[in-house]
């Protein structure tokens, strides 16, 4: 509920027992996504709302990005055109155009200032509001 805009259509969600290091994961196929959750206690409520963001970014890429959508974003990125937009399934994806989409999808979610992407630098407010226009709406 804290963040901007709700859980895209159809998506379904459920909180789970950690999995260690793996926070989240999203089910393209099947609209779904899992988040792992050590204890509230021991996970703050920033670190579940930016895991919950991020996955709803991929869950947003399944259900409304295509080839065309996802080269324009390499584009708008500054990211290489070409380069891979998965990487091995259940890995850290920050080096990821996926994971970069994914982080700047949540960085727009929260109204933050911060990304974990490896590919790109967080969106200035300007390019987040542009980015948003152009792929998350």
């Amino acid at each position: 509920a804290s963040l901007q805009h709700p859980v895209p259509a159809g998506v379904t969600i459920s909180f789970l027992p950690s999995r260690g290091a793996l926070k989240g994961m999203t089910y393209y196929d099947q609209k779904h996504v899992d988040i792992y959750v050590q204890s509230c206690s021991s996970e703050s409520d920033s670190l579940l709302r930016h895991v919950v963001a991020h996955e709803m970014g991929h869950a947003w890429d399944a259900a409304h990005m295509s080839t065309d959508l996802r080269a324009a974003y390499l584009k708008a990125r500054g990211i290489a055109a070409g380069t891979p937009w998965f990487g091995c399934n259940g890995c850290q994806d920050f080096a990821t155009p996926a994971g970069d989409f994914a982080e700047t999808y949540a960085q727009w979610q929260r109204a933050a200032s911060d990304s974990r992407s490896k590919l790109a630098a967080p969106a200035s407010p300007t390019q987040l509001e542009s980015l948003a226009a152009s792929f998350f709406r």
